[in-house]
């Protein structure tokens, strides 16, 4: 049978637990990518996969053999849950006691649809938007022309944009593997936009935020829904959206990636640096 998984939220001054949800779907979150708060909804971020078998394939014992047996990585997808309602449900979790007899359904969705199945292993922001609304994600995975094949170990660095259906933005080159990449940021450029993101709405933002969530996203130029939200997944999910919208995106993207990449034809490893916006190499 399916098991649900579960979301804890839990006060990090006391220390107590605050709420619980459970997840609609048995799929497993591998690695956090981010978390923050906004319209009293706590959206998470990370890559589900279907099963353990990313765990197993990555297991010590395994990855130690002489002589592994081979094995392929599976893919995952690039999920946001939504954890809502979170002043109304905590106040039923101490209300009873935390003995409730089901947990409320955390919903869902893809971040890129045009990657399900295609990410594999954690992804990557920008470290000054930890805690923040984002929209840029970086993460291993197969480069365009190897994706949807069945396995395989990631060839590509891929830059995921949460607004913009489409194809990613990728590096990738022959016979090459590259490591979990890590972006470092351009401060002097940022400081100024990043802060903006951490400053709470005037009057007039909370406003504009509000008609955002009454009017079709299609004037958002957001693909993904083209009707007004109806559901709790799609009224989350324009939510997050809406505040994510105008927090300062070219700062976010503004930085270098560098990456450990393995050549197998050259048997080398060379450190690459790439342009986090553009995804071209600079060194």
């Amino acid at each position: 049978s399916e098991q649900e998984i579960l979301f804890y939220v839990i006060h990090l001054a006391s220390g107590r637990l605050k709420a619980v949800w459970r997840s609609e779907a048995a799929l497993l979150p591998y690695g956090p990518l981010n978390a923050f708060e906004a319209h009293d909804t706590i959206y998470l971020d990370a890559v589900a996969y279907d099963d353990d078998r990313l765990l197993s394939a990555l297991a010590i014992d395994r990855l130690r053999q002489v002589h592994p047996v081979p094995t392929t990585l599976p893919a995952g997808q690039l999920r946001r849950y939504c954890l809502t309602s979170v002043a109304c449900e905590a106040a039923r979790f101490d209300g009873a006691a935390g003995q409730m007899e089901r947990y409320p359904e955390a919903p869902s969705y893809p971040l890129a649809e045009h990657l399900l199945g295609g990410v594999q292993g954690a992804g990557l922001i920008n470290g000054q938007l930890v805690g923040l609304p984002h929209r840029h994600v970086w993460a291993l995975g197969e480069r365009s022309r190897d994706r949807g094949r069945e396995g395989g170990w990631p060839n590509a660095i891929l830059r995921l944009d949460g607004l913009a259906p489409g194809k990613p933005l990728e590096w990738s080159a022959d016979f090459c593997y590259p490591s979990h990449p890590v972006f470092v940021s351009r401060l002097a450029r940022q400081t100024g936009e990043l802060q903006r993101a951490k400053t709470p709405p005037t009057t007039g933002q909370a406003r504009e935020l509000e008609q955002l969530l009454h009017t079709p996203p299609r004037s958002l130029e957001l693909e993904s829904l083209q009707t007004t939200p109806t559901t709790p997944t799609q009224r989350a999910r324009l939510q997050a959206e809406s505040a994510v919208i105008g927090h300062g995106e070219a700062a976010e993207v503004d930085g270098i990636l560098l990456s450990v990449v393995l050549d197998v034809r050259q048997q080398k490893s060379f450190l690459l640096m790439l342009d986090a916006q553009r995804m071209e190499e600079i060194g």
